[in-house]
């Protein structure tokens, strides 16, 4: 019973041999691709129009539709700095266009700035305007609100805002346009995971006690604690595979969907309040590896 490479591989072969393992994982991976490729169209929004004849034209337009046509025609600002003549070449696109009609403009006409108007309809109650100074202005205000939410202290906020030293002035670039998708899919996961932890695992103790194998290994001196550790570590090695591979084919299917185009994005692109030097896909990459480390333990 010393031997703990043996008594390792040996609880590792049985685990690997159990039939419910391969096909809980495998039904996980085809939910997620079931879950992730229903989603993907979104809500339909519906656009009325009059056409030359004075008949009511009616055009659905799927969520996939504007997500896609809004990467692709921000693909003309990708790159530019986010200054005065950002701002200004914005206000000078859409400034002869009714606020309540500029949905509709650029959903059918023009979606350049779709994603930047959204941007700054959170921060501002007339975004159509803004200067730089008045942009990240108004960013430090809604970082410093955010800060006296969560109860920081002053050293916690210098810190956060040498932080923000680091991200302004911005360069834009339009973010991976599954990122709201994935985080949303993200409370899903952290339930389907776990489950995959518990039924890959059920039998490891319980199938000694059911063969009286038990027996044996308690009538030797040294045995528990090195088949204990062997299990534990075999179990972690079968949870860790196992979790890797529906994350896997998760990402895997929304790369399918969605294109890997904007991982590159800071995450202010996406929380703009944010103060983490960070991007798109760090920030993904991250969560990826805790709902890893949360599902081992």
């Amino acid at each position: 019973m010393k031997n703990f490479g043996t008594l390792y591989w040996y609880e590792l072969k049985k685990l690997a041999r159990q039939k419910l393992s391969w096909l809980i994982v495998i039904l996980l991976s085809a939910f997620c691709i079931y879950a992730i490729s229903m989603d993907s169209n979104g809500n339909v929004t519906t656009l009325e129009s009059i056409d030359q004849n004075g008949n009511l034209v009616e055009n659905n337009i799927s969520g996939k539709s504007v997500l896609i046509n809004s990467r692709d025609s921000a693909r003309k600002i990708n790159g530019q700095i986010m200054d005065d003549s950002f701002f200004a070449e914005m206000s000078r696109s859409i400034s002869g266009i009714p606020y309540d009609e500029l949905g509709d403009y650029f959903l059918l006409e023009d979606g350049t700035y779709n994603h930047v108007f959204g941007i700054l309809n959170g921060l501002f109650w007339e975004p159509i305007s803004v200067t730089a100074d008045e942009f990240y202005t108004a960013q430090k205000e809604q970082m410093e609100a955010w800060w006296d939410n969560k109860n920081l202290s002053e050293s916690e906020k210098d810190y956060w805002r040498e932080r923000t030293s680091h991200i302004q002035p911005m360069v834009y670039q339009r973010p991976w346009i599954g990122t709201n998708r994935l985080f949303d899919f993200h409370e899903t996961l952290l339930r389907i995971v776990p489950l995959l932890a518990g039924i890959c695992l059920c039998m490891i103790f319980s199938e000694d006690h059911r063969t009286r194998v038990n027996a044996l290994i308690f009538s030797s001196k040294k045995s528990r604690i090195s088949l204990y550790w062997a299990k534990v570590l075999a179990g972690l090695t079968v949870v860790f595979f196992a979790a890797v591979f529906v994350i896997g084919v998760m990402m895997a299917t929304n790369i399918a969907i969605w294109g890997a185009e904007g991982f590159g994005a800071c995450v202010q692109m996406v929380d703009i309040i944010s103060a983490l030097p960070t991007t798109v896909g760090n920030i993904i990459f991250v969560i990826q590896v805790w709902v890893v480390t949360y599902t081992l333990l």
